[in-house]
């Protein structure tokens, strides 16, 4: 899908203004928006404005006086009303009331901060309702093999995610990739892999050559995800893939996702529904991880459960999490990859890049897909940790209270305080927004 703008089209009886606004708005919205050809009505706006409205146009702009803006509320378009550069514009606060009590969905700014933001989600929402959403492998929450479970704590209700968000889940069997992915050629993956091979700083143990079944992997996840007309997956890799075939899927989800296709692994889709909303909202990867309250292990497995628990105390007392995880898009690291065993095993590969300091919103949408717990954090120390390949460390104003609302272990990050940002697409998607201060 890529950086798809929201579409606009404006409709006036000044072509001066009309011009005015347009320019006003892409100095605030940027790439964010894309104007549609405008329509300027000469005389009269017409009672039926319909047949002007583009088949295209997402969101509609009349920059008109008093009950010109009645068609408008007809057409069952989403209706921005524009004042001066975004601001506060009390004649607009009235028409704004005038199209609510119609059941329009209208917005209205202060701020062209606001305006800004409130274009942003509005476009993360269309993003979100034309998104296909690919499931690879058992679905952990319905599947009625348990040893292939894993992460259940998602909405499986697929009608409801589909009403909320308006993204479309469909599931593709584990041995239909695993075909796909023997079906290959070797040249092929082999040419891709020349791509892969400059993103990489040291190689460890891992051979080249090994590394070819993980472009593979890609190749056939691209191929499927073209074939579907999808934009983005989950796959069920801890409990399901490695089951099968033990291929570690980490760096070609990272590509995946520095590619604009938003990839989350071990099933779990809620944590992909929040990355989508992240990634749409700022046109950058997220990044999916567990929280956890005690230091790594140099894998596998964790440390002893006197240590689990003494670090768990000191880190409550401190507002400290330790968020980690293996799928790092390079787009928002500091450098390249440094290529390691799965979580130092002797077998499959993943990698560590150095992820920045500093500010990110930290998420995770509920269990029944109707609300989304978000709170601010910094990011205060990265490192690489074995098991999983990076771990950063987190300081939050009030650890315990997001730990007691959030819903599963998997939470998802993107650099930056976008909180506003999802207030506002809260209100629009009818999902509660738990803000933890």
């Amino acid at each position: 899908m890529g950086k798809r703008p929201l579409y606009i089209q404006i409709f006036g009886n000044e072509k001066e203004r009309v011009e005015r606004a347009k320019k006003e708005i892409e100095g605030i919205a940027e790439d964010i928006v894309e104007f549609l050809p405008d329509v300027i009505f000469d005389k009269r706006v017409p009672s039926d404005v319909s047949p002007y409205v583009d088949v295209k146009s997402e969101v509609v702009i009349p920059l008109l006086h008093g009950l010109d803006v009645e068609p408008f509320a007809y057409i069952g378009k989403p209706i921005v009303l524009w004042t001066d550069e975004g601001y506060y514009g009390a004649w607009t606060k009235d028409i704004c009331s005038f199209l609510t009590l119609k059941g329009t969905e209208v917005y209205q700014f202060v701020t062209p901060l606001e305006a800004k933001e409130t274009l942003k989600v509005l476009r993360a929402r269309e993003r979100m309702r034309k998104s296909k959403i690919l499931y690879f492998g058992e679905m952990a929450g319905t599947t009625g093999h348990k040893s292939l479970s894993g992460v259940i704590g998602s909405d499986w209700n697929l009608e409801r995610v589909k009403d909320v968000f308006g993204s479309i889940v469909k599931q593709i069997s584990m041995n239909y990739l695993l075909k796909e992915i023997d079906e290959i050629e070797l040249d092929t993956a082999k040419e891709e892999f020349k791509e892969w091979e400059d993103k990489v700083q040291d190689f460890g143990s891992i051979g080249k050559d090994e590394y070819l079944e993980v472009v593979k992997f890609y190749l056939a996840i691209k191929k499927i995800l073209k074939e579907q007309d999808a934009n983005a997956l989950t796959i069920n890799c801890l409990s399901d893939l490695f089951k099968r075939r033990f291929i570690t899927p980490c760096q070609a989800l990272a590509k995946l996702n520095d590619e604009d296709i938003p990839a989350g692994c071990e099933g779990d889709l809620n944590a992909l529904l929040t990355m989508m909303i992240f990634h749409y909202i700022t046109d950058s990867p997220s990044i999916m991880g567990n929280i956890y309250l005690f230091r790594p292990e140099n894998g596998p497995g964790f440390p002893p459960l006197e240590v689990r628990l003494a670090d768990t105390k000191e880190y409550l007392s401190q507002n400290k999490a330790r968020f980690t995880h293996d799928v790092i898009p390079l787009r928002v690291a500091k450098g390249k990859y440094f290529l390691m065993r799965y979580h130092n095993t002797d077998r499959g590969i993943t990698a560590y890049a150095e992820l920045p300091k500093g500010e990110v919103t930290l998420a995770r949408i509920g269990p029944k897909a109707n609300r989304i717990v978000v709170t601010t954090a910094e990011i205060i120390e990265v490192e690489s940790s074995g098991h999983c390949s990076f771990s950063a460390y987190l300081k939050m104003e009030n650890l315990e209270e997001y730990l007691r609302q959030t819903s599963s272990l998997h939470n998802v990050i993107t650099y930056g305080n976008h909180v506003s940002e999802i207030e506002k697409l809260g209100k629009i998607l009818n999902l509660e927004v738990v803000k933890i201060k």
